[in-house]
């Protein structure tokens, strides 16, 4: 087998090693170890493999194994820079395992010589005392520091040092937020792109993902991604998406010291996080063109069961909201904005956001309803008030609205968004929180199967199903038009609020669903809130 894989040209042995990589890569990160045995095994079966396999091999590097090699490829990137260069994906999670021994005299030099670039800033003695007593995150900052090749980054701001109780924990790591706004601190950029590196480090890194919540060792409180950590990030020249979790309000915030129209970013996403409108506005004003754009808070109230991972109080200004998103009228294509735990604190007793009517290149919009409409969170949404034409833009063809009350008020939805008749509208989706739909246990698992049932072949423009969301499960209408006929979507959303004038939603499900005629779902939604009153 060896001698025959031999002959074959070193072209082919390279498109045979891209094909297998292809199908190990089904996700963005392979895990290390498995890349590791597959293309080892590969190695031993062709001495020319090895050279072959080297850029599948080091392609990507993930340190979720609690410390387990991670001195060793900092060690082997140190000793071979051109394997540094192979390096495309790295996602780093700053590691919970004790220390280990120190490392040797000479991977200890090794180790040093590359943090040299970092010498000038504070964090270098913190990153060189970790390192010296076997900290495995300070061996991660060094792996960033040499894969300075890499498109994508994948790195988390926890802090483990916080967690006293567990045993396992180090107690030498250095605050990762600290070590990326050294890593990238533009003046460090701009010197390492003086060196022998034609295309410059860092120069292809167009993609990170941000992982918070970390612990503020002095309140311990949990504080979400660390500003530092983004205004770094956001001023990296190549960097055109960028995701950050648990993102916390912060008054006094760093976004505040970027300057405006500093950062590339085209495609921006702050999830599971509480950030506040004017972090919203400072990071906004940073960006010179925002194409995609994703906010997703998860505000909670004082009192709540979960104060432990949430702010107790988030409140954004939707007039300064609304300014920042101004800001990029004229190139913004996806926009979404909602409230996961569809409780519309946030922007409670607050106007509506306004119009997007001037976004002139806005294809899809999805945003939550008390956003969208104003009002009080303790009130039903008006959507008689609302004027759909008047607020969508005509260049829309994806309208996806986040409603955080029950589905009883899908007439009223739909009535409203009936009204708009964009040129290029492709599909409109109003989904509902399950838990607020229907009544729980047995109830619930027997609509679970009713919407498992075949559909009416008659019905083709519209829908009801379940859609599975990171924040729950919720119960979606959809309507699409027919190719080429945008009218077709305020036709059929005029046909379907006709049937509910008649049988209300249960009548439209009905229609859907003709063989299935026991769930009353009005009923079901009345004795709910009955019962909710009573306790």
């Amino acid at each position: 087998m060896a001698s025959k894989l031999e002959s074959l040209p070193t072209e082919l042995l390279d498109l045979i090693l891209e094909a297998i990589d292809d199908q190990a890569s089904i996700v963005i990160i392979t895990r290390y170890d498995e890349r590791v045995r597959v293309f080892s095994s590969l190695s031993r079966t062709c001495r020319l493999l090895h050279k072959s396999a080297a850029p599948y091999l080091y392609r990507s590097f993930e340190s979720l194994a609690n410390g387990h090699g991670i001195r060793a490829f900092a060690t082997t990137l140190c000793q071979r820079p051109d394997l540094a260069k192979l390096v495309q994906v790295v996602n780093l999670i700053p590691s919970r395992a004790k220390i280990s021994s120190p490392p040797s005299p000479e991977e200890a030099r090794l180790f040093i010589r590359v943090l040299r670039s970092l010498k000038l800033d504070q964090v270098y003695d913190d990153i060189v005392e970790a390192l010296l007593a076997g900290c495995h995150t300070a061996e991660m900052v060094v792996i960033m520091c040499l894969t300075t090749s890499m498109k994508i980054l994948q790195i988390s701001n926890y802090d483990h040092q916080t967690k006293p109780k567990d045993k396992r924990v180090c107690k030498h790591c250095p605050d990762m937020a600290d070590c990326l706004q050294a890593i990238f601190t533009p003046s460090r950029l701009q010197s390492l792109s003086t060196g022998e590196d034609e295309t410059g480090a860092y120069s292809q890194l167009f993609n990170c993902f941000l992982f918070g919540k970390y612990i503020d060792p002095e309140t311990g409180q949990n504080r979400g991604a660390a500003h530092a950590s983004i205004s770094s990030l956001l001023q990296v020249p190549s960097m055109r998406a960028l995701t950050c979790t648990g993102l916390s309000s912060d008054s006094e915030s760093m976004l505040a010291s970027i300057p405006d129209g500093s950062s590339n970013i085209t495609n921006l996403q702050f999830v599971y996080g509480n950030i506040d409108s004017m972090s919203i506005l400072h990071t906004l004003r940073a960006c010179r063109h925002l194409a995609d754009l994703e906010i997703s808070w998860e505000a909670q109230m004082s009192g709540g069961e979960d104060d432990e991972d949430h702010d107790l109080y988030l409140y954004v200004s939707v007039h300064m909201l609304k300014k920042a998103l101004d800001l990029h009228k004229d190139s913004l294509k996806v926009l979404s904005l909602t409230d996961r735990l569809d409780n519309g604190i946030a922007w409670d007793d607050q106007p509506a956001i306004g119009s997007f009517h001037d976004f002139s290149r806005l294809r899809e919009l999805k945003i939550d309803d008390q956003l969208l409409l104003g009002g009080s969170r303790s009130e039903a949404p008006l959507w008689s008030e609302f004027k759909a034409d008047e607020v969508f833009p005509t260049s829309l063809k994806f309208l996806i609205i986040h409603c955080r009350s029950g589905i009883l008020l899908l007439e009223e939805a739909l009535r409203s968004l009936g009204k708009f008749h964009g040129p290029n509208l492709e599909g409109i989706e109003v989904n509902f929180p399950w838990h607020e739909s229907i009544v729980a246990g047995q109830q619930a698992n027997w609509v679970d199967g009713t919407l498992e049932q075949p559909k009416s072949e008659k019905i083709t423009e519209w829908s009801f199903d379940f859609e599975n969301y990171e924040e729950g499960r919720r119960l979606t209408f959809s309507c699409w038009g027919k190719e080429g006929r945008p009218e077709s979507i305020p036709a059929a959303l005029e046909a379907c609020v006709r049937v509910m004038d008649v049988g209300g939603v249960e009548g439209l499900m009905k229609m859907q669903y003709p063989e299935e005629s026991r769930w009353n779902l009005a009923e079901d939604v009345d004795r709910l809130r009955i019962t909710e009153e009573n306790a």
